[in-house]
């Protein structure tokens, strides 16, 4: 009796964890033991499991994978594919990949964090982008999210999706402005057997012609986010809030309710890119909160319809708790020694040049000219070594900020706020320690009477 495991699980290990299963598609993770390690190896379609010794553990192992559809019993040899064998890297753990993969974009957007308007960071050529998944597939990643600019944009789209799945990188999702979806893209996705969560920005209703620069855009980006939900792919929506978009963010839930989205995200306007030009003031945080507390009320009555995440304020999953984000779970000394952010280690974010930066919203910040450029430094090697920049800032400690900080050491707020989100705290600051005033404000002014409000 021959076993291989399904065709979407692949074999991974890295520096510290050295033997796991994955699921790409789910994002799930599972650690091995070593018993459990030497049965996923005989799992590989060619081994004749009778002539096989195994311990109860082991068997148990394989008879709950193929229970659980994540492997196959076979009366017949039928070989692993090369992606799903096991591949260690020399690295620590690197899940996904966010990668920009072009700098260039087909709207005129007002905001737009890395001047894709100007096409500011200079694409790279086919053959370069392939060596970069071959990087990404060295380094152990098996997700990858493809943003721009507009990825849709570039010609090769297809051929750098193919590439990824066939070195075992999922495609997990789509940051896009929706003007390129339509059915024919969709059921390309279809043919390859990929689901992607698409990321589409909607900046308000009678507001979105503006943000993007471009007059006619907003019902066609409402025709590419009705298109999405219709053909039953995941969806998130991403509201940009500005001065002159604030008063119409509920009305603008009110509409995305009814579309049956499956995610929220409302952010206000960072001081960077092509929003330098722009020099409007930034929308008071009394006047945000009152209207997002206004927003999130509705938001309970209606029964939590989707997720949703509010700045640094409040989020609630579908149907869920709400909660204060920016909370830190260890309100005590001993949370201080967390790392500010797990995301920034497991999902760092890719400059269309190459450089690697630990998120998105550090473009156009003061520490994006020390970062490693993956041309230059392979991705394993960025991840193996932990005196390069990037690894350095990317293990920064709650305690790192909080001691940064004259004020943050007394305050009675450090273990939940723990100086707020690193990559605000930079881009206000141009200090790779720097915290977030916004951040301050709100928990000394406003985070009691917002718990007091949503019950958390």
């Amino acid at each position: 009796m021959y076993v291989r495991l399904n065709d979407e699980y692949i074999l991974r290990g890295w520096q510290g964890v050295p033997h796991v299963l994955v699921h790409p598609r789910q994002n799930a993770v599972w650690v091995l033991s070593s018993p459990q390690a030497i049965a996923a190896e005989f799992l590989d379609g060619e081994i004749d499991l009778d002539c096989v010794f195994l311990t109860g553990e082991q068997q148990e192992f394989i008879d709950k994978l193929v229970k659980e559809g994540a492997a196959l019993r076979l009366e017949s040899p039928q070989p692993l594919r090369d992606y799903q064998r096991y591949r260690q890297s020399k690295g620590r753990r690197l899940q996904e990949i966010y990668w920009s993969i072009t700098g260039g974009c087909n709207l005129h957007c007002r905001h737009c964090y890395m001047g894709a308007p100007n096409h500011a960071y200079k694409d790279l050529d086919t053959q370069t982008c392939l060596g970069i998944i071959d990087q990404m597939a060295e380094a152990g990643v098996y997700g990858v999210s493809f943003s721009g600019g507009e990825p849709l944009t570039r010609k090769d789209f297809w051929e750098l999706t193919d590439a990824c799945l066939e070195r075992g990188i999922w495609l997990q999702s789509i940051y896009t402005n929706g003007m390129l979806v339509d059915d024919a893209f969709l059921d390309k996705l279809e043919k390859r057997n990929l689901k992607p969560r698409f990321v589409i920005s909607f900046d308000g209703v009678g507001c979105h012609d503006w943000m993007r620069g471009t007059p006619g855009v907003e019902e066609k980006t409402i025709e590419a986010i009705k298109k999405v939900i219709s053909r039953g792919f995941r969806i998130q929506v991403y509201t940009t809030v500005y001065s002159g978009s604030i008063d119409a963010l509920i009305p603008t839930y009110e509409f995305l309710k009814d579309l049956g989205i499956d995610d929220l995200r409302i952010a206000t306007t960072m001081i960077k890119g092509e929003w330098r030009k722009e020099n409007m003031d930034e929308v008071p945080l009394e006047k945000r909160l009152a209207v997002y507390l206004e927003m999130f009320k509705r938001y309970m009555a209606d029964g939590q319809p989707f997720e949703i995440n509010v700045e640094a304020f409040v989020g609630c999953k579908k149907g869920g708790k709400p909660y204060v984000r920016l909370s830190r779970t260890h309100c005590t000394e001993e949370g201080l020694n967390e790392y500010c952010c797990d995301t920034m280690r497991l999902r760092p974010y890719l400059l269309p040049t190459g450089v690697l930066l630990p998120c998105p919203a550090m473009v156009d910040t003061c520490i994006e000219k020390d970062m490693p450029n993956i041309l230059d430094t392979p991705l394993a090697e960025i991840y193996s070594r932990p005196d390069n920049a990037f690894r350095k800032l990317v293990t920064t400690r709650v305690r790192d900020v909080v001691e940064h900080h004259e004020d943050c050491k007394i305050c009675e707020h450090r273990f939940e706020c723990g100086g707020g989100d690193l990559a605000f705290g930079i881009t206000a600051t141009d200090d790779p320690l720097g915290k977030y005033d916004m951040i301050c404000r709100f928990y000394k002014n406003y985070r009691a009477k917002l718990r007091e409000l949503i019950g958390a």
